[in-house]
């Protein structure tokens, strides 16, 4: 079993087969598609130690979605959270102890900056409906359960906060958790999105949309067909 992280970043050849002009897709997204929501935030975190700030920035902004904002990110216990995003980061592979050693203050500054853009972002453009934060998702054929970022409304938002522009694996994973979303019958899916709030760009689209410009296939079609290939196994690096 692998995760939808893993089978988006290493099928390259099945994602060719699937998805043949996604990497145009997200060359024009990035040059043409993207939302600026807020300036690039500067930050002095070492890039070793970026992942678990990161990760300590979107538990408080989880603390604060899951009371309904109703507390700010700066009203959230910080050491439940540095010690949940310290569990998580530590189950990655090539992980050690200095990278998630106690956070400094200015790294925590720095994920305090995420976990109010994560809010700020996430309150306007889910217009008051109930945000549910990592959302699961079910397992089907090789691809394990997987759980998302933030689902609200029929949209599923990931956030990567990265010092990058977004790649194809993303857009991969996202069309992953759809097709998982679909096996399963589960949510109502419309739309999907990507939120960085380090650089402080977004992007949505329509899934349908989507679907056309990276596969030539409406979005029943194409989920339909990732969720044939997973479950055959048919599938190549």
């Amino acid at each position: 079993m692998i995760s939808a992280t893993e089978f988006g970043r290493s099928h390259t050849s099945t994602w060719k087969i699937l998805a043949p002009t996604m990497d145009l897709f997200v060359k024009r997204m990035n040059a043409f598609g993207l939302e600026r929501k807020f300036p690039p935030l500067q930050s002095t975190t070492v890039s070793h130690r970026v992942a678990f700030v990161n990760e300590i920035g979107f538990e408080l902004f989880r603390g604060a979605a899951e009371a309904g904002f109703t507390r700010s990110p700066q009203q959230v216990n910080l050491d439940v959270s540095v010690k949940a995003a310290r569990t998580l980061i530590s189950r990655m592979r090539g992980v050690v102890q200095e990278d998630v050693a106690d956070p400094t203050e200015e790294e925590l500054d720095d994920s305090a900056n995420q976990a109010n853009r994560l809010e700020r972002f996430f309150r306007a453009v889910s217009s008051g409906n109930s945000i549910e934060v990592s959302p699961v998702f079910a397992g089907c054929g090789i691809i394990d359960e997987c759980v998302g970022d933030v689902y609200f409304s029929n949209t599923l938002y990931e956030v990567k906060a990265g010092a990058r522009l977004f790649r194809s694996i993303d857009v991969r994973q996202l069309l992953t958790y759809a097709a998982l979303n679909k096996a399963a019958t589960g949510r109502s899916l419309t739309e999907i999105g990507l939120f960085n709030p380090r650089s402080g760009v977004a992007f949505t689209a329509p899934l349908e949309e989507i679907c056309v410009e990276v596969a030539g296939l409406k979005a029943d079609e194409l989920l339909g067909e990732i969720i044939r290939v997973i479950s055959s196994g048919d599938t190549s690096r």
